[in-house]
């Protein structure tokens, strides 16, 4: 782990995520803001309600362990994300807006009153799941919102704007753990966005350097619908001899 505090950290990093959806929000044309999604393909402020959501249930979360109250999961993410939908679906961008914001608020709240041995702690908080606490706050907080936000920018046509983001959490977990794995997992999400958007010659340099960091991955990677278009490339087939 690098030196500098880890609450530092995320307090930036979530400081940041914010930045992102308010630049993503200002790309938008006023029809793309105020558009009405589905179930099936969220507009911008289903989004938005769909990250307060999962943001605020952390917050509750500490919180509730804080005061020594028992809490239960949400439940099975698929099925919350719909009933989220659901619930949120006729309200206004300022209302999801103010979710969000709020979630935001109440999250960094409870963040600045944990130690940093909270934080490095992977038992303490069951619903980690042996992650340590400060990994699920930056993947529920940050890459999460980050990557909607790039997936957003793809059904837009900025490629561009997806790889930035794409790279930007690749480098933001690298620096968060420095554990031969993580910089794996980095390195495979990267692959990924490459083979996804038609550069099959960096996603195989990228999973030629996940693999051995996170050999759990190598199995998965021969099933991964991401990796579909390298299948059939000689040198994606030379990783696996």
């Amino acid at each position: 782990m690098p030196d500098k505090p880890i609450k530092e950290q995320l307090n930036a990093l979530f400081e940041e995520a914010c930045v992102e959806r308010r630049r993503l929000l200002d790309s938008l044309t006023e029809t793309q803001r105020r558009a009405q999604g589905t179930i099936d393909h969220w507009a911008f402020k289903d989004m938005v309600c769909h990250i307060a959501f999962w943001t605020q249930t952390h917050a509750d979360r500490l919180a509730a362990f804080r005061r020594g109250e028992e809490t239960e999961g949400p439940g099975e993410a698929l099925e919350v994300n719909d009933r989220v939908f659901e619930a949120h679906k006729d309200c206004s961008l300022e209302e999801a807006l103010d979710l969000v914001d709020r979630a935001y608020g109440d999250l960094q709240a409870e963040l600045n009153l944990l130690s940093e041995g909270d934080l490095m702690d992977k038992e303490k908080y069951h619903w980690t799941r042996g992650r340590p606490l400060y990994s699920a706050l930056y993947g529920e907080s940050f890459s999460h919102p980050l990557v909607h936000f790039a997936q957003a920018a793809i059904e837009h046509g900025n490629i561009e704007e997806a790889r930035r983001l794409n790279e930007r959490m690749a480098e933001t977990m690298v620096a968060l753990d420095d554990l031969p794995y993580a910089q794996g997992v980095a390195a495979y999400n990267l692959a990924c966005f490459y083979a996804l958007t038609g550069r099959p010659g960096r996603a195989i340099e990228l999973l030629g350097k996940a693999l051995p960091l996170a050999p759990s991955l190598v199995d998965w990677s021969k099933e991964d619908s991401d990796l579909v278009s390298l299948r059939e490339l000689p040198e994606y087939l030379a990783l696996y001899e």
